[in-house]
């Protein structure tokens, strides 16, 4: 199993998104468990998911925290793809509008069709490009094969890297466990990627 981490919409007050979408605050919260398509929304139509998640809103991004299922073969080609292409790769998700208001005259100028109060998301997908302005995979791990790559293509440092290989060895024959697991496997590389961000500016 592989871990990930994406931002999957950029919600900053006053952007709008290629498909005429801008969001409230607040937008993601109705959100549960999401499925993760292997490529453009495949598990939306006939493919099966290859692993799961949750999008929980981070300042003004809407961020999705999830497992990739490497038992199959789908997922472990997804992993090889978010391992090598790292922040350059773009998302998206499907959802469907449960609450919106008509765009102010600002936002209108700016193209908007709508501004999204509430949604339900289901599902979410790498992409070739999203609607989503900003989108890109934050980290992504396999902790149980101790392998660990971050968005971007910088190593984590050997701290990191050695309690997620302790983390992937917890997940061994604890199926019961594994979600728990794998999502501070997800907090650790973000606070990681958090801190190199820090460090460069």
């Amino acid at each position: 199993m592989a871990t990930v981490s994406a931002v999957i919409a950029v919600m900053t007050p006053g952007l709008v998104d290629h498909d005429g979408d801008a969001y409230d605050p607040g937008a993601f919260d109705g959100t549960g468990q999401v499925l993760i398509s292997q490529w453009g929304h495949s598990a939306m139509t006939a493919a099966m998911p290859v692993g799961v998640g949750s999008i929980q809103e981070v300042g003004d991004q809407a961020v999705l925290d999830g497992v990739i299922w490497l038992g199959m073969q789908a997922g472990r080609d997804l992993y090889e793809v978010l391992r090598r292409r790292g922040a350059d790769q773009e998302w998206s998700y499907g959802y469907r509008v449960t609450k919106s208001r008509p765009p102010d005259p600002a936002l209108l100028r700016a193209g908007a069709r709508q501004v999204i109060q509430q949604l339900e998301a289901f599902e979410a997908s790498p992409v070739w490009r999203g609607a989503g302005i900003g989108t890109h995979t934050v980290a992504v791990a396999g902790p149980t094969s101790g392998a660990v790559g971050q968005a971007g293509g910088a190593d984590l440092d050997p701290a990191t890297r050695a309690e997620l290989a302790a983390i992937g060895e917890r997940l061994r024959g604890r199926r019961d466990a594994q979600e728990a697991l794998a999502a501070a496997a997800v907090r650790l590389i973000r606070h990681q990627a958090e801190r190199r961000r820090a460090a460069s500016r």
